[in-house]
């Protein structure tokens, strides 16, 4: 019994101290997952902030086109002429235009195209390398909890079969030293409960004592009755005494 109690107790204490690490863990997991969304925010401001440079960048000569061929739409639009050749010259100067916008949007999404397949190169450098880190050191710490966690599992399950097995052994049968001591003092139901025996031998045994004690004491009583009734039927009571004056 003190073998398991000491293995219990050890047990429990590494129980605690499991439970304790698995916290800690949580909480270093979950702040380092909440920098990272943090500093993740951050590079993807950087990032959507350069690639729409790049974008302009891209497509500024074909959009400075764009831009003069509608000025010089609008200003010739603008003139009061009904002659022929000014019909068939703003024609020719809206198809240009619907050109230039075509070459716009196709520049448009080329940019896009090279952003979305490219987009890393478009981030800060020391954010992303700071990413990379937390990252990692995120990853490392979850799987040092999970490993925690499936060692406070089996440390919870040892510790059931270890109980187990010393309530088993709290409960064994009584030796015969413990029948003898029953035999002796087994006046009260007190003395009986203290220990409750496994052994199917053992409480037949202090069954069947139980009830010799219990006809015993029914013999004993019904002897007593019955000699204090013998005594009162053969006593007569003496008569008065005659004390009438002769």
């Amino acid at each position: 019994m003190g073998e398991i109690s000491a293995k219990l107790a050890g047990i429990k204490a590494g129980i605690n101290e499991l439970d304790l690490k698995v916290r800690s863990l949580d909480q270093q997991v979950d702040s380092g997952r909440a920098e990272l969304a943090e500093v993740g925010r951050r590079n993807q401001t950087i990032t959507m902030a350069n690639g729409e440079h790049y974008r302009l960048d891209i497509t500024a000569e074909a959009s400075r086109s764009v831009v003069d061929a509608e000025r010089v739409l609008k200003a010739f639009s603008e003139r009061d002429s009904s002659e022929r050749d000014y019909g068939v010259a703003e024609a020719n100067l809206r198809v240009k235009l619907a050109e230039m916008r075509v070459v716009q949007a196709e520049q448009m999404a080329e940019a896009h195209r090279y952003f979305i397949s490219n987009i890393g190169q478009f981030g800060d450098p020391q954010l992303m390398a700071q990413m990379d880190q937390l990252h990692d050191k995120t990853q490392a710490q979850a799987r040092e909890r999970e490993q925690a966690w499936e060692l406070l599992s089996e440390k919870r399950t040892e510790l059931i079969d270890v109980a187990q097995t010393w309530r088993k052994q709290r409960l064994d049968a009584v030796s015969w030293l413990d029948f003898l001591f029953f035999s002796i003092g087994i006046s009260t139901t007190t003395t009986y409960g203290d220990v409750v025996g496994n052994s199917r031998l053992v409480r037949s045994l202090i069954a069947l004592q139980l009830l010799i004690c219990v006809f015993v004491m029914a013999g004993f009583v019904s002897s007593v009755v019955s000699r204090s009734g013998r005594r009162g039927g053969g006593t007569s009571p003496s008569p008065a005494p005659d004390i009438r004056a002769s």
